[in-house]
């Protein structure tokens, strides 16, 4: 099958740069060995020009004949040639010897051979997203509504948020999930929202972090994020409050990644002042803190102290546990999305 226009036309990587598609026409006629050629030419060329000039220069007279005696170190001069032309044939040398060179393609989807998945591996058949026949289906308590706050490509594949003292949304977002896919590198983003005219529907995109690798939480603080990220509890800070961070510190690493959808989320204040998150059942984490290790062994809720980077695990238990709140008296209630579905008591111990 051949492309009806280069728009059409695969991707191409050479020696892992990838050349754009207006050029992969002209690729067919060209390429690295016809650059590495082309290169040789040039050189020979100036090596020519260096032999011609000493062969035959001008101003013979002041050089060989008899006014030599006038200007004697242009003679001396006309040695340097030698050099010069040594030179070039060092780098003839070089560019004469035939180098290797990786060519990668990536086909379109629509020319490769379909993969034949078990119906179970692959959901088929899923609908594009019908907003105005999504909110029909919302049933909203009196007095309450829904309306659509954002969308792409303000954001892109959203997994949790949180809100800052200037009523902006905090979003953690990943095109990498659920994996990372061969020839990708992680490029998820934390994502500001604003609703600018208050009119309910974000206006204002900024993105504040990006490079990520699957931040399934974000916490917004004064002077920037903490970010539940895969196996680390980050904390990105924007020093010079442009919303967009300039420094990743690694606070905690060592939490387990067996399933992705179970790895540490669910960033959350407790009303005396701890982040409280939750990891799940295949989780099984192994973490170094200043205070000395910290275990856990499948589904829990862990405990973490700004001030003191103090980690402690807060509760045990639960199969996959989505959320954590605390009610006016610090009570707190935890919700399980498998098994054990419905509403926790978790205390400090608990199990």
């Amino acid at each position: 099958m051949v492309p009806t226009t280069w728009k059409d036309a695969p991707r191409v990587w050479i020696d892992g740069v990838e050349v754009v598609q207006e050029d992969q026409e002209q690729l067919i006629r060209s390429g690295p060995d016809f650059d590495q050629a082309e290169q040789l030419r040039q050189v020979i060329i100036e090596k020519n020009k260096l032999h011609r000039y000493k062969l035959n220069p001008i101003n013979k007279a002041y050089i060989f004949l008899f006014r030599r005696h006038e200007m004697g170190h242009l003679a001396y001069e006309l040695e340097d040639f030698d050099e010069l032309i040594k030179g070039r044939e060092q780098a003839i040398a070089k560019l004469r010897v035939p180098r290797t060179h990786r060519y990668e393609i990536e086909w379109p989807q629509e020319w490769k051979s379909p993969r034949n998945y078990p119906d179970h591996e692959v959901p088929k058949d899923i609908p594009a997203p019908d907003v105005v026949k999504e909110l029909k289906a919302f049933k909203v308590a009196e007095g309450f509504q829904v309306n659509l706050f954002a969308k792409n490509p303000m954001i892109f594949n959203p997994i949790n948020l949180n809100w800052d003292n200037r009523g902006r949304a905090w979003v953690a977002t990943s095109s990498t999930y659920p994996h990372i896919k061969p020839g990708r590198i992680p490029n998820d983003r934390i994502v500001i929202l604003e609703d600018t005219d208050r009119d309910g529907v974000a206006d204002k995109s900024t993105v504040f972090a990006e490079g990520l690798t699957v931040p399934h939480s974000v916490m917004p603080v004064k002077g920037g994020a903490y970010v539940c990220s895969t196996t680390e509890v980050l904390f990105l800070a924007d020093h010079d409050g442009d919303d967009v961070a300039d420094e990743k510190r690694v606070i905690f690493s060592g939490f387990g990644n067996a399933d992705v959808h179970h790895m540490i989320h669910g960033l959350r204040w407790s009303p005396w002042g701890d982040l409280f998150f939750t990891q799940s059942i295949y989780i099984n984490s192994f973490v170094e803190t200043a205070h000395g290790p910290r275990r856990l062994n499948g589904s829990g809720i862990w405990r973490f102290r700004p001030e003191t980077e103090g980690l402690e695990v807060f509760a045990r238990g639960m199969v996959n546990p989505w959320g954590l709140a605390f009610d006016h008296w610090g009570r707190g209630f935890g919700t399980d999305g498998a098994g054990g579905s419905g509403p926790h008591d978790v205390f400090p111990g608990s199990a």
